[in-house]
């Protein structure tokens, strides 16, 4: 019984655990491409919304700027042209070198703009005037935009400059013979490349004081068609920044310029500031393979397998920004995804498998063990002479067939054994008679042993009496009675007892 019910339950474990591990697989195989691509879907939309978010404050900045480049053309024209060499006169200074600076004695670049004239420069009033309307533009928007957008800045194809820099004095840093003009922000807002007249992003760049990178935003200034100068500010990439964070394993988040700078990453802010506002995509694992797979994709935004880095580019553009929003989700972090899921559903199974191996033993006991059981029991039973048995006929299959096949030798093997008790009864009452024969036998044997001895003490004491008469010769009298009496006493004498075959019954 032990045997066999193990060996039941033995083999429905295992055919439920192959059951699980079928299962386990099947999720496996099919939750791996299903829970990847929901995964996917959700970090897209993720990567949308961080790139609508990072973008608003560079639209903001560029909106911000061409108002105070509106401003600063219209005080251009609104001005008197004729106060402006005085002004011009009053706030400046030829420095030894050469150049045209700020006066030292005034200038304190925390609160007003500073103004930089290479000395090969000639200031005509023309100059002078569009100099000074420029500074009173850079005071008022610098002072108003500096917490959130602290560097604003005028330079004109001449090469002279007028920035609002609190943090770093520019203005006073530069050399005699400095070109601002000649910088990248000023070329790339140039007529020779920038015939459109739009507002152009720069590279990243570190600021002086090493504590943020931001990156310069320049518009051309204009009167009529004529290419005066250019305005320009630095544009913090805090939002950048923010839009790469959040740490998670398997994933990583960054931003990359159109040359394939990468501007900011995860995990790598400290390195980018050190390195001066971007670094290399060859320097980054698995970053210019994926930079390589988005324009070989060739769309401006969508999902790309790098099979080279073995991950996912999920990746968006920021509006008419020049960077890409870029996230990477490697293949083990999918995988990872699906082995999650696989194992839920391994769990669910076997929780499942656990609950109807828990029924089908409940089962088994009830239809077939306990049935088997009771069985074999009967039949132990039956083989000791118990015939008062119960042997299971309501069970299930061939156990009631075989409990009812047992029913002719039950019912035989009582009928022999009411024969015996018959036979001992009848033997227990021949015994009983005989024993009762016996004592009755006995008890008459005792009587007449009592009276025999009786007997022979009264003859006894007679001898005794007629030895003594003889000895003494007495009377014939005497003699007579005596004689007499003995002859009473033998007369008297009972007769032997019964036997026990006399006395036994016909």
């Amino acid at each position: 019984m032990t045997t066999i019910n193990r060996y039941l339950l033995f083999s429905l474990a295992g055919a439920l655990l192959l059951l699980v591990a079928a299962v386990a697989g099947v999720s496996y195989l099919m939750a791996g491409r299903q829970a990847g691509e929901q995964e996917l879907l959700r970090r897209q939309a993720m990567l949308d919304e961080r790139a609508a978010t990072a973008t608003e404050p560079f639209l903001q900045a560029q909106r911000r700027l061409e108002l105070a480049r509106d401003d600063a053309l219209a005080r251009l024209e609104g001005t008197r042209k004729a106060d402006s060499p005085i002004r011009f006169g009053h706030d400046t200074a030829p420095r030894d070198d050469g150049s045209v600076r700020s006066r030292e004695d005034r200038f304190d670049p925390k609160w007003e703009p500073g103004i930089f004239v290479p000395a090969e420069v000639v200031l005509d009033d023309d100059l002078k005037h569009r100099i000074v309307a420029f500074r009173d533009t850079a005071n008022l928007f610098g002072q108003a935009w500096r917490k959130d957008f602290p560097n604003l800045w005028f330079a004109g194809p001449e090469g002279w400059l007028v920035a609002y820099w609190p943090a770093h004095a520019w203005t006073e840093k530069l050399a005699a013979a400095a070109k601002p003009a000649a910088e990248p922000w000023f070329i790339r807002a140039a007529p020779e490349k920038n015939p459109n007249k739009f507002a152009v992003w720069g590279g990243a760049r570190t600021d002086p004081d090493g504590k943020a990178t931001s990156v310069t935003l320049s518009l051309p200034l204009y009167v009529g068609e004529a290419f005066i100068g250019v305005i320009a500010q630095d544009v913090p990439l805090q939002r950048l920044l923010a839009a790469t964070e959040g740490e998670e394993a398997g994933v990583r988040r960054m931003v990359f310029a159109s040359d394939g700078t990468v501007i900011a990453m995860t995990g790598r802010t400290a390195e980018i500031a050190e390195a001066g506002g971007g670094l290399e995509a060859a320097q980054l694992p698995g970053v210019a393979s994926a930079i390589a797979a988005i324009q070989a994709h060739g769309e401006a935004a969508g999902r790309v397998r790098d099979a080279a880095g073995k991950q996912q580019v999920l990746y968006g553009g920021l509006g008419k920004l020049p960077w890409t929003l870029v996230t990477l989700v490697s293949d083990a972090r999918l995988g990872a995804g699906a082995l999650g899921i696989a194992l839920a559903a391994a769990g669910a199974a076997l929780l499942a498998a656990l609950l109807v191996l828990g029924v089908m033993v409940r089962q088994l006991r009830a239809a077939l063990v306990m049935p088997l059981r009771q069985l074999a029991g009967a039949v132990a039973s039956i083989t000791q002479g118990h015939a008062d048995v119960v042997l299971p006929t309501a069970a299930r299959g061939e156990i009631a067939e075989l409990a009812e096949a047992l029913l002719p030798m039950r019912d035989s093997v009582a009928a022999k054994l009411d024969a015996a008790k018959e036979e001992k009864s009848a033997l227990a009452a021949r015994l009983e008679e005989a024993e009762q024969l016996a004592t009755e036998t006995q008890r008459r044997l005792e009587e007449e042993k009592v009276v025999a001895e009786d007997r022979a003490n009264r003859v006894k004491d007679l001898e005794q009496r007629i030895e003594a008469l003889q000895e003494a010769q007495a009377a014939p009298a005497e003699t007579d009675d005596l004689l007499a009496a003995l002859d009473d006493i033998e007369g008297s004498a009972v007769a032997p007892p019964p036997t026990p075959e006399d006395s036994a019954p016909a």
